[in-house]
């Protein structure tokens, strides 16, 4: 059954999209698989060209849910996501380490849906932190943070009267922001340089949003001290909500993926995913 799998995602892989990305582009991708309900700390991704790591989490412990999440108009399948709970971060630490050297280009895609995660009802300027982040974090978050947020770099879509996709600098938000859909499934796509810290290419769902972001209202932003630990957080102002992250890539590629190349790192990812479940 499982070798019928593999053969089903290949063929539909290779017809839709002829050229592949080399392998070993891929740094790590997870589509999370696993038990529903299970606490993402301590688990490996589903694909790791890292020396063994293992998720970090704080706050409110973020979990699987292979329910099954979605945005079928997007063209984005059900999948199994990790759920943000309430206020909670989750990282990989992605230092050079060993025999390996983070490459000074990086690209980070994830499926994101804000879902439950509310905002205060205040103007969008008091609750720009409230939503679900993409990117790094400068230190190690702790138990204590008032907020998932507090020492992120990135990438997040803030919920409110409005939702933006915002940039943060350690925890601030800047002034480079853009208003986006919220809500079910989007993907979020983007590229730095940590040689110059700046942002090179975004795209939201096929939106190329680079003008907004890259070059001079990210310089000096992504260095390569302030992106060791990569990954997510979730921060919503009532307990008891949740967000939603899936399909989660971080690639070496020198330019931000088109979805269709997007895809391609997600089915190669899921191939070898199946591969090693039937080897064990």
């Amino acid at each position: 059954m499982k070798t019928i799998i593999q053969k089903s995602i290949l063929a539909a892989c290779l017809i839709a999209f002829p050229s592949t990305l080399p392998a070993d582009n891929i740094i790590i991708a997870d589509d999370f698989n696993g038990i529903n309900g299970a606490a993402l700390a301590g688990r490996a991704p589903d694909l790791v060209n890292l020396p063994g790591i293992s998720y970090s989490v704080n706050g409110t412990t973020p979990t699987l849910d292979t329910s099954g999440i979605g945005n079928i108009p997007l063209g984005i399948g059900l999948q199994s996501v990790a759920s943000t709970s309430y206020n909670s971060a989750s990282w990989l630490s992605i230092g050079s380490n060993g025999g390996y050297i983070k490459p000074s280009i990086l690209t980070l895609s994830a499926t994101i849906d804000t879902h439950s995660i509310d905002g205060f009802t205040l103007p969008d300027a008091f609750h720009v932190t409230r939503g679900i982040g993409l990117g790094f974090f400068n230190s190690a978050p702790q138990n204590g943070d008032a907020d998932a947020s507090i020492r992120f770099t990135g990438l997040a879509v803030n919920v409110g009267s409005n939702s933006y996709l915002t940039l943060f600098a350690n925890g601030v938000p800047q002034s480079a922001k853009v208003i986006v859909p919220s809500g079910t499934m989007h993907r979020l796509t983007y590229s730095i340089d940590t040689t110059t810290g700046a942002i090179t290419s975004v795209f939201f769902d096929s939106t190329d949003l680079a003008s907004t972001f890259s070059g001079s209202s990210s310089a000096s932003i992504f260095t390569d001290t302030a992106t060791n630990l990569m990954g997510f957080y979730g921060s919503s102002a009532s307990l008891g909500t949740t967000g939603y992250v899936g399909s989660f890539v971080l690639s070496s590629t020198s330019t931000v993926p088109e979805p269709a190349s997007t895809v391609l790192l997600i089915c190669g990812a899921s191939l070898i995913g199946l591969r090693r479940r039937r080897s064990r």
